[in-house]
Parts: structure tokens; sequence; C-alpha cells
């Protein structure tokens, strides 16, 4: 019984330990704000995405506003701002992203909840033509009663 206890308390443990996000994260800037990433607090949790978005930003991920500390999430959709010389076909996007055209000089990509989006973004700024590959958040309401 004992062991079984101790090896319960070890899988918690190390799982706890892969899972918890730190708050101290590297920010990033969306439509001018700057964000920084909520940590996970559970590592046990009911929800099935934790498992996915603690060590990355994700679709889903809850993130504060640094300035008035407002909570918002990540909605797995990235603005591309480019010059009009750029085409789908350079940006290299994973099967399952969804792409849409707005204004002929914007796209709002939505990647599948699997795609780290931090990385994708940076990976975006650097294809020639494109000037802005900015995170959405949406941000939460409070209800009027």
């Amino acid at each position: 019984m004992k062991k079984i206890i101790n090896m319960i308390a070890l899988v918690v443990v190390l799982g706890s330990g892969q899972l918890v996000a730190q708050e101290n994260q590297t920010s990033f800037t969306s439509a001018g704000y700057n964000y920084r990433p909520i940590a996970v607090q559970s590592a046990l949790s009911a929800d099935a995405n934790v498992n996915v978005v603690a060590n990355g930003i994700y679709a889903g991920r809850q993130v504060r506003e640094l300035q008035s500390n407002k909570v918002g999430s990540i909605s797995g959709v990235i603005v591309v701002k480019h010059d009009g010389t750029v085409t789908k076909a350079a940006l290299d996007l994973p099967s399952g992203a969804k792409t849409t055209s707005v204004g002929g000089r914007f796209w709002l990509i939505e990647y599948p909840k699997t795609i780290e989006l931090q990385q994708v973004s940076i990976d975006l700024m650097g294809v020639a033509g494109v000037e802005r590959a900015e995170m959405e958040v949406l941000m939460q309401r409070k209800m009027a009663m």
C-alpha cells in the first residue's frame, strides 16, 4: 500500500512540474496591447486542454493584459498584415488551417488547437512581404444582470 501511495505521489509531482506554466513567460503584443500567459493552475485539471496549453500559447490559453490586468484568451487566429505580394503558398500553412482574406492586405488564419501560435507568429514575420502577424485575443466581458 505504501509503495502505491509513493508511486502516486511521484506521478503527481512529476506531472505537475511539466504542466504548470510560469506566468513570467515572454509577453507578446496584439493590437497594441501587451499580454502575458496566465499560469495553468492544476496539473490534474478536468480541462483536457490543460495538457496542450501548459507549455506554450495555444487556442484557449488564458492571457492577462499587462496594463489593465484584464483577462482574455487566445482565439486560435493569427491576423496577418502583408504588402500585397505574399501568396498563401509562401506561408507554409499546416493542414487544417483556414485562411480568410480581409480587405486585400489582411489574412485571418485560424490554426488547429494543437499548433503553438507564438512560434507560428514569429515564423510568419520572417516571410518576405509580411508586415505583421499577431495572435487574436478575445477579452472576457462581464455580463450585466
